[in-house]
């Protein structure tokens, strides 16, 4: 079940083209770091969001949105 951070951070994503470094999207969201963390792993596991290393960076790619 998809709560309201989910869906802000699917929104957001959707939002910038589908793409996004995690840095910047907690910037724009004003989570703590931790919580953007806990959720990212989240959409990660049902298959929203695909997390890449790039560098030292974290970039979120949508793998799908809401229906």
């Amino acid at each position: 079940e998809l709560d309201d951070i989910d869906k802000s951070i699917i929104s957001k994503l959707s939002g910038v083209g589908g793409s996004e470094l995690q840095s910047n999207l907690q910037k724009v969201l004003g989570i703590p770091k931790a919580t953007l963390w806990r959720h990212i792993k989240k959409l990660e596991k049902l298959g929203y969001i695909e997390i890449r290393k790039e560098g030292l960076v974290n970039r979120l790619i949508l793998k799908k949105s809401i229906k």
